[in-house]
Protein backbone atom coordinates (compact mmCIF):
# COMPACT_ATOMS: atom_id res chain seq x y z
CA UNK A 1 0.00 0.00 0.00
CA UNK A 2 1.20 3.28 -0.82
CA UNK A 3 1.52 5.98 1.93
CA UNK A 4 -1.41 8.37 1.87
CA UNK A 5 0.14 11.75 3.15
CA UNK A 6 2.44 11.43 -0.11
CA UNK A 7 -0.77 11.80 -2.35
CA UNK A 8 -2.84 14.42 -0.58
CA UNK A 9 -4.61 14.60 3.02
CA UNK A 10 -6.74 11.94 4.47
CA UNK A 11 -8.96 12.45 7.32
CA UNK A 12 -8.89 8.67 8.13
CA UNK A 13 -6.36 5.61 7.50
CA UNK A 14 -5.69 2.91 5.03
CA UNK A 15 -7.34 0.18 7.10
CA UNK A 16 -10.71 2.64 8.07
CA UNK A 17 -11.31 3.72 4.35
CA UNK A 18 -11.01 -0.49 3.39
CA UNK A 19 -13.57 -0.96 6.75
CA UNK A 20 -15.55 1.72 5.31
CA UNK A 21 -15.57 0.53 1.60
CA UNK A 22 -15.90 -2.87 2.96
CA UNK A 23 -19.67 -2.29 3.39
CA UNK A 24 -19.83 -2.63 -0.33
CA UNK A 25 -22.92 -1.51 -2.54
CA UNK A 26 -23.16 1.09 -4.58
CA UNK A 27 -20.50 3.44 -6.02
CA UNK A 28 -18.53 5.27 -9.02
CA UNK A 29 -15.54 4.40 -11.22
CA UNK A 30 -13.67 7.27 -12.26
CA UNK A 31 -11.40 6.59 -15.22
CA UNK A 32 -10.20 9.05 -18.60
CA UNK A 33 -10.04 7.08 -21.77
CA UNK A 34 -9.00 8.74 -24.78
CA UNK A 35 -8.21 12.06 -22.36
CA UNK A 36 -11.79 12.40 -21.37
CA UNK A 37 -13.34 11.92 -17.94
CA UNK A 38 -15.98 9.20 -17.45
CA UNK A 39 -18.26 8.20 -14.09
CA UNK A 40 -19.56 4.42 -14.36
CA UNK A 41 -22.33 3.86 -11.43
CA UNK A 42 -21.65 0.47 -9.95
CA UNK A 43 -22.42 -2.07 -7.24
CA UNK A 44 -19.14 -3.93 -6.12
CA UNK A 45 -18.28 -6.03 -3.02
CA UNK A 46 -15.09 -6.16 -0.82
CA UNK A 47 -12.81 -9.00 -1.49
CA UNK A 48 -9.88 -9.52 1.47
CA UNK A 49 -8.15 -5.76 0.29
CA UNK A 50 -9.83 -5.99 -2.62
CA UNK A 51 -12.82 -4.97 -4.41
CA UNK A 52 -14.99 -6.57 -7.27
CA UNK A 53 -16.83 -4.35 -9.37
CA UNK A 54 -19.71 -5.52 -11.63
CA UNK A 55 -19.90 -3.49 -14.38
CA UNK A 56 -23.53 -2.21 -15.92
CA UNK A 57 -24.41 -4.95 -18.99
CA UNK A 58 -24.46 -2.14 -21.24
CA UNK A 59 -21.02 -0.71 -20.77
CA UNK A 60 -18.59 -1.72 -23.64
CA UNK A 61 -16.08 -0.55 -20.76
CA UNK A 62 -14.27 -2.94 -19.50
CA UNK A 63 -11.39 -4.26 -21.82
CA UNK A 64 -10.32 -0.57 -21.37
CA UNK A 65 -10.45 -0.85 -18.07
CA UNK A 66 -7.99 -3.08 -17.76
CA UNK A 67 -5.33 -1.05 -19.55
CA UNK A 68 -6.01 1.89 -16.91
CA UNK A 69 -5.91 3.38 -13.50
CA UNK A 70 -9.00 3.83 -11.79
CA UNK A 71 -10.63 5.07 -8.42
CA UNK A 72 -13.94 3.61 -6.96
CA UNK A 73 -15.74 6.03 -4.67
CA UNK A 74 -18.11 5.63 -2.39
CA UNK A 75 -20.22 7.55 0.74
CA UNK A 76 -21.62 6.83 3.68
CA UNK A 77 -22.64 7.08 7.12
CA UNK A 78 -20.87 5.72 10.31
CA UNK A 79 -23.35 5.33 12.70
CA UNK A 80 -20.47 4.62 15.69
CA UNK A 81 -19.33 8.08 15.05
CA UNK A 82 -22.53 9.56 13.46
CA UNK A 83 -21.26 11.12 10.81
CA UNK A 84 -20.75 11.11 7.43
CA UNK A 85 -18.09 9.75 5.48
CA UNK A 86 -16.21 9.58 1.66
CA UNK A 87 -13.61 7.14 0.76
CA UNK A 88 -11.49 6.55 -2.44
CA UNK A 89 -9.77 3.51 -3.74
CA UNK A 90 -6.91 4.01 -6.69
CA UNK A 91 -5.25 1.24 -8.62
CA UNK A 92 -5.47 -1.37 -11.27
CA UNK A 93 -7.95 -3.40 -12.43
CA UNK A 94 -7.31 -6.94 -13.32
CA UNK A 95 -10.49 -9.64 -15.21
CA UNK A 96 -12.66 -11.80 -13.15
CA UNK A 97 -14.90 -14.15 -14.30
CA UNK A 98 -18.28 -12.76 -14.67
CA UNK A 99 -20.37 -14.35 -10.99
CA UNK A 100 -23.32 -15.80 -10.33
CA UNK A 101 -22.88 -14.48 -6.56
CA UNK A 102 -19.84 -12.04 -5.94
CA UNK A 103 -19.20 -12.93 -2.56
CA UNK A 104 -19.46 -16.35 -0.65
CA UNK A 105 -21.98 -16.87 1.66
CA UNK A 106 -24.60 -16.78 -1.35
CA UNK A 107 -25.50 -13.08 -2.06
CA UNK A 108 -26.95 -12.51 -5.01
CA UNK A 109 -25.94 -11.03 -8.08
CA UNK A 110 -25.97 -7.46 -7.05
CA UNK A 111 -27.50 -6.10 -10.62
CA UNK A 112 -30.11 -7.74 -12.80
CA UNK A 113 -28.30 -9.61 -15.42
CA UNK A 114 -25.07 -9.97 -12.76
CA UNK A 115 -23.95 -13.08 -14.62
CA UNK A 116 -23.95 -11.40 -18.05
CA UNK A 117 -21.95 -8.11 -16.92
CA UNK A 118 -18.76 -7.82 -16.72
CA UNK A 119 -16.54 -7.95 -13.74
CA UNK A 120 -13.31 -6.03 -12.73
CA UNK A 121 -10.95 -6.62 -9.22
CA UNK A 122 -9.70 -3.47 -8.28
CA UNK A 123 -6.40 -3.68 -5.86
CA UNK A 124 -5.89 -0.23 -4.49
CA UNK A 125 -2.78 1.14 -4.23
CA UNK A 126 -4.05 4.31 -2.59
CA UNK A 127 -6.82 4.69 -0.22
CA UNK A 128 -8.31 8.38 0.72
CA UNK A 129 -11.08 8.54 3.42
CA UNK A 130 -12.57 12.21 4.14
CA UNK A 131 -15.35 13.02 6.71
CA UNK A 132 -18.19 15.02 4.88
CA UNK A 133 -19.14 17.25 8.47
CA UNK A 134 -18.17 18.17 11.62
CA UNK A 135 -16.95 16.46 14.09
Amino acid sequence: MVGLARFGSSDFGADACLEHLGRGGLGTVGLALSALPYAIPVRYVAEDRAFRIVLPGHTDVSKKLLSSVVALHADGFDDRVSRHWSAVAIGSVTPVPAPDRLAAGGRPPVVAGASHSPAVLLEPRVLLGHWLDWA
